[in-house]
């Protein structure tokens, strides 16, 4: 990557040393050259100060409202034109004559409060007015006193820069060029230690540096600062070329911050990137060296010592790495971001920054390399020194053992016997004696005596037995059962190894590093009990297995079966004949199996399963408080319910003196709207309730047939319900479905009769209809509540608002307002300029800004809140209704909305919850491909067995015919309720397939997906522009958009009907009655019978059929042969025309039958 050229630039002292590197940034010089266009600013509200701990007068807020001409008026500006063209006319020397932007690198931080105590000190003498926006300080610097200084109107920027060139020179290219005064712009940015300065001097500069180096923390080294400059002017365009910005004419200095968060960022990259180059030089040999020799030639100190620094710098990385995220000063003003993003693109900033990412992955890896190479010496000189204590316990064992066998053969040599307590008893009834390793058996004759006997003989034996008697040297005498004859070869066997040697390991536990006389003591007393080997035990021993570990299986979570097999290792047929034993019926060799039905294979094959999947990552709710009654109460959430068009929203309106109820399509309600209500709004809440409650949170559902799930999704969240029930309609279908809600969910019901101000209206009866649905109200005796009300002129809203009260006070709400926040989506749309938008209504914890939050299968970082009437928050509780955005996606209604406590942990439960959401999805296509695999496997045994045809007329069946569509709405509950309503349009003929369904106005990409789906677009309450229509007739596309719900579906159930295959009905033309038959000679014996008919109603036609009734059945359906009056032929008789009519193949007619004359009509189907 080439570089731009660095400028020489004289420094403070303390940056005058050499340098050897560039102090532009890590860009491509074609970069540098491309053009950018940049976004003009937009109107801001006036700025203040941004410390919210300063508590200032109404006087200062007013001045610091009121814009400062005289400070924010910039310099340098340049007539409009083409921005390559007036980049181009300036050589590299005439550039830098422009007013600068330098951003300089100068430390690891600023101190913020220090700093920005100097420079409000300095307001009279260099004109400073900082103000803080997060972690940057503003102000304006006037390099010498701006109260002392004459201002000429006429001085140039050529004046103040010293720079009588521009002056002088007369040229046409510089005629274009008109400057004027100016005041430079500084931005302090105390958090990564940068500095930018907009029109400045270098001698200025170097007097801002030099001030600043008493605020700075952990000053860079000369050789480390980072500098970057460009140019600007002011023009009637926003661009930027060659490094040079042009500015829109009367930008303030909201621009310049937008612009230098971005320079600051990269100015920091650019420290980076000569960090990393050089810690990269410093290492490049080893690697290196690794690659000739196979090893590192470093000693272990050098190696820690390289660990150590590549720690640091990659720890600095990391703490650095939140300043190159995108700044808060955009949740403020998110109107500044699009200048910002594409002012950073045109640094580079986040090619550069996966450059770096890169760069720093072979650091790591390096890092790794080093570390193992430590461990691994490490391990070598443990290693080495065990097997040095090893070898040297074993020629110990060996020097001990050579040592016994010398005694051993000394005492063979002697002819000496081993005392009785050497004695040590077999299982075979024979005695092992241990003398100097010499082993020898004595039978002896096992007889039965008391303990006693055996302790008094042993005691004798061991008196007696002493070393000057020669009895002790003498033999005991032997029986005849008893063999003293020593079978040292037989006994030796038996404590020999497969290697016919004695392992050295044995020796060692038999010794232990013990005397030889203390190791046979020890041995005796274990071996001087009995032996407990009966038969019995030795049978078991014979029969019992060892028990064998089952060998694991690592499963996916699917595989088919031939796949199976061979994990298994197990043949094709086998593993077949186990899944017929475990009862599946499919046993096809390309069945995909799920990882449950593999494991219970497993289990049957004797193998141990293990699905090779992390346990799943979620978030889940908090545990209920462990003492509810001493949270905070909360404010009760009420749903408005009712049928479509009974007075709810404006019941609402008037409760909170808005008005909503004329702005909604066709007058109903087709969204959730969330509103807090304060009791203050209630003039005789405020007066006459004593209830504790501060406000109230309503809900208004639609009362549409169409949204059944909207409102089921309200009644959900909701602590209570008021049924608003019109008294001029009454009881309706939407209004017996909120009370089967009511009665499954348990809830709290109050009854509002609404329209009561009516003429003509009865109350009560709307009373008797509601106890006939088993709603008893209080005054016959029930336990609910009615108030009659009025939205339009607020009768008896006191009423119902004490009502509420009550009902609230008796049920305790209560709920945490601090801690995790927990929420329900209510409703989520598009909003051009903000994003992704949800409502969501809070039920525990408190919701703060900049929080990460999970909603179903999407997260937020919450960038901005607002209430019902679009304020700001800051925080929100438990029971308030809050529009949040940031969304990544947009979540579904009725989602469960959980705060977690980091952002990494948030993407990791959505991750999760999507791969989850996959997985069954996988399970169901693949239940759907056995299905199909099974119903073809027996298609083709039909056919074999010669039933193809009965089985192809028994599933010749018409297809059904679909309507695709694609659906678009405002927000997602609406589109749900849509969508569902769409479903159910239909019969078994044709049906309605909603391909697509999204939220936001409809796009050439919905018109290109219908084209390929080819479906029609079904829009609800969203936009079509005029070129998105225009697309949409140009590719043949039905383009459906409406605002109200009732109209699209008659539209869609109209389109449906034209799919329905059409309907044949019997029309009778006319009918005609026989008076007499006669039978007339056609040619020789050949005779026809005609019959005398006279018209009774109609008309009859020759060419139309014909059929014959008799008794009001059907005997005859054919066409006319013979067709006469009097003589002559006729083609049509009307009323009361006596003709003949003859049949081509009928003659058996009969006085008093009907002839009718009939036409097979078609007409199309309705739904």
């Amino acid at each position: 990557m080439s570089q731009s050229n660095p400028r020489k630039l004289s420094l403070p002292q303390h940056f005058s040393a050499p340098r050897n590197k560039d102090v532009r940034a890590n860009r491509t010089s074609k970069a540098s050259q491309k053009l950018k266009v940049l976004p003009e600013e937009p109107s801001l509200p006036h700025t203040t100060n941004s410390d919210d701990d300063d508590d200032e007068d109404d006087e200062e807020d007013d001045d610091l409202a009121t814009p400062r001409p005289q400070v924010y008026q910039q310099i340098a500006k340049i007539p409009a034109g083409a921005p390559r063209k007036d980049a181009r006319l300036l050589t590299k020397k005439e550039k830098e004559r422009l007013p600068r932007v330098t951003a300089y690198c100068t430390a690891s931080s600023y101190r913020q409060p220090e700093l920005l105590k100097h420079l409000e000190s300095r307001r009279y003498t260099h004109g400073t007015d900082p103000q803080v926006f997060d972690d940057v300080i503003y102000t304006p610097y006037m390099p010498s006193n701006p109260h002392n200084k004459s201002h000429n109107d006429n001085e140039t920027e050529a004046d103040l820069l010293g720079v009588p060139e521009l002056i002088d020179r007369k040229t046409s290219r510089y005629q274009r060029f008109q400057l004027g005064a100016h005041t430079p712009d500084v931005f302090f940015f105390a958090e990564t230690g940068v500095v930018i300065m907009w029109g400045m001097e270098e001698s200025m500069e170097r007097r801002v540096l030099s001030m600043l180096k008493r605020y700075e923390v952990e000053k860079l080294a000369t050789e480390d600062v980072e500098m970057e400059d460009l140019n600007f002017y002011y023009a009637d365009y926003t661009r930027i070329f060659h490094d040079v910005i042009a500015l829109l004419r009367g930008s303030s200095f909201m621009t310049k911050l937008a612009l230098s968060h971005a320079l600051a960022q990269s100015v920091k990259i650019s420290l980076f990137e000569e960090l990393i180059s050089a810690t990269i030089e410093q290492t490049k040999d080893i690697p290196q060296d690794i690659a000739a020799s196979g090893k590192i030639g470093m000693p272990r100190k050098a190696i820690m010592m390289q660990i150590g620094q590549l720690f640091i710098l990659r720890m600095n990385i990391n703490l650095v790495g939140s300043v190159l995220d995108s700044p808060e000063l955009f949740w403020t003003y998110p109107d500044l971001e699009p200048l910002y993003l594409a002012f950073r693109q045109y640094l580079e900033v986040r090619q550069r920054i996966d450059l770096l990412n890169a760069r720093v992955e072979v650091l790591q890896d390096l890092l790794r390399l080093l570390k193992e190479s430590v461990y691994s010496r490490h391990s070598e000189s443990l290693e080495t020194v065990v097997i040095w204590l090893i070898v040297c316990r074993r020629l110990e064992l060996l020097a001990t053992r050579t040592a016994c066998r010398n005694i051993s053969a000394s005492a063979i040599a002697h002819n000496k016997w081993a005392r009785p307590q050497d004695l040590k008893p077999l299982p075979d009834g024979k005695a092992e004696i241990r003398d100097g390793g010499r082993r020898r058996q004595q039978q002896q004759q096992q007889q039965p005596r008391d303990k006693r006997d055996t302790k008094r003989d042993h005691t004798k034996a061991t008196a007696t037995a002493t070393p000057n008697d020669a009895t002790a040297k003498t033999p005991p005498p032997s029986s005849p059962t008893e063999d003293s004859s020593i079978s040292s070869g037989k006994a030796r066997n038996k404590f020999k190894n497969k290697s016919g040697r004695k392992s050295l390991l044995n020796a060692a536990e038999d010794g232990d590093g013990e005397p030889a006389s203390k190791t046979k003591d020890r041995r005796m007393q274990n071996q001087s009990q009995p032996p407990k080997n009966t038969k019995k035990d030795k049978a078991k021993q014979a029969t019992s297995k060892p028990k064998v570990a089952k060998r694991q299986v690592f499963i996916p979570a699917f595989i088919s079966v031939a796949n199976l097999s061979r994990l298994f290792n197990l043949r094709l047929d086998r593993l077949q004949r186990t899944m017929i034993h475990a009862g599946m019926d499919n046993v096809q060799y390309d069945r995909v199996l799920t990882s449950e039905d593999a494991s219970l294979l497993a289990m049957e094959c004797g193998l141990e399963a293990v699905v090779n999947e992390e346990r799943a990552f979620d978030l889940y709710p908090s545990p209920p408080h462990p003492d509810p009654d001493s949270l905070p109460l909360r404010p009760p959430i009420v749903t408005i319910m009712g049928h479509v068009d009974h007075g709810k929203t404006t019941l609402l309106d008037t409760l909170r003196s808005s008005s909503v109820a004329p702005s909604e399509a066709g007058g109903i309600t087709q969204h959730i709207g969330a509103f807090s209500v304060p009791l203050s709004n209630i003039t005789a809440a405020s007066k006459d309730s004593t209830s504790s409650l501060n406000s109230i949170t309503f809900l208004d559902t639609p009362g549409h047939a169409a949204f059944t799930n909207m409102r089921a999704r309200g009644v959900s969240v909701t602590d209570m319900v008021v049924l608003v029930v019109a008294a001029d309609d009454g009881v309706m279908p939407q209004t017996k479905e909120v009370i089967e809600l009511c009665a499954r969910t348990n809830l709290s019901l109050i009854v509002a009769i609404t329209k009561c101000d009516k003429a003509g209206v009865d109350p009560s009866q709307i009373k008797y209809d509601l106890l006939a649905n088993n709603v008893v109200l209080e005054e016959f005796g029930g336990d609910i509540p009615a108030v009659q009300v009025s939205g339009l002129t607020g009768k008896g809203l006191d009423e119902l608002m004490d009502t509420i009260a009550v009902v609230s006070e008796l049920s305790d709400l209560r709920a945490e307002n601090t801690g995790r926040a927990h929420g329900v989506v209510l409703e989520s749309r598009v909003d051009k300029g903000r994003g992704n938008l949800a409502t969501v209504l809070m039920t525990r914890g408190e919701l703060k800004g900049a929080a990460c939050v999970v909603g179903g299968t999407t997260w937020c970082k919450v960038r901005q809140m607002q209430d019902d009437k679009q304020r700001t928050l800051k925080s929100a509780s438990a029971g308030q209704p809050i529009i949040v955005a940031g969304w990544k996606d947009l979540p579904k209604a009725g989602d469960e909305v959980l705060e977690a406590a980091t952002e990494d942990e948030a993407k990791r439960a959505v991750e999760n919850r999507l791969e989850t959401i996959a997985r069954l999805k996988t399970m169901e296509e693949l239940q759907v491909i056995n299905e199909k695999r099974l119903a073809h496997r027996e298609l083709r045994e039909a056919e074999q067995d010669d039933n193809v045809e009965d089985l192809h007329n028994a599933t010749d069946v018409d297809p059904i015919k679909y309507l695709n569509l694609i659906v678009k709405g405002d927000v997602s509950g609406t589109v749900e309720a849509f969508v569902v309503a769409l479903q159910g349009i239909g019969n078994k003929d044709a049906q309605v397939k909603v391909v697509a369904s999204g939220v936001g106005d409809v796009s050439d990409s919905d018109i290109t997906r219908a084209v390929a789906a080819e479906a029609s677009i079904v829009g609800f309450n969203v936009k079509a522009t005029r070129s998105i229509q225009n697309t949409a007739a140009m590719s043949n596309v039905d383009l459906m958009v409406d605002g109200v719900i009732y109209r699209l579906l008659d539209n869609v159930k109209a389109r449906v009907s034209e799919l329905l295959p059409p309907v044949t009905e019997l029309k009778v033309l006319g009918e005609a009655s026989i008076l007499e038959l006669f039978d007339i000679n056609i040619k020789g014996r050949q005779f026809r019978r005609v019959a005398g008919v006279r018209v009774a109603n109609g008309n009859i036609t020759r060419q139309a059929p014909v059929r014959v009734v008799r008794g009001g059945e059907v005997v005859y359906t054919g066409s006319l042969d013979t067709f006469k009056h009097h003589k002559k032929d006729i083609n049509h008789a009307g009323k009361g025309l006596e003709c003949g009519l003859g049949f081509e193949s009928f003659q058996d007619i009969q006085t008093g039958d009907v002839i009718q004359s009939i036409e097979m009509v078609s007409r199309a189907q309705s739904m």
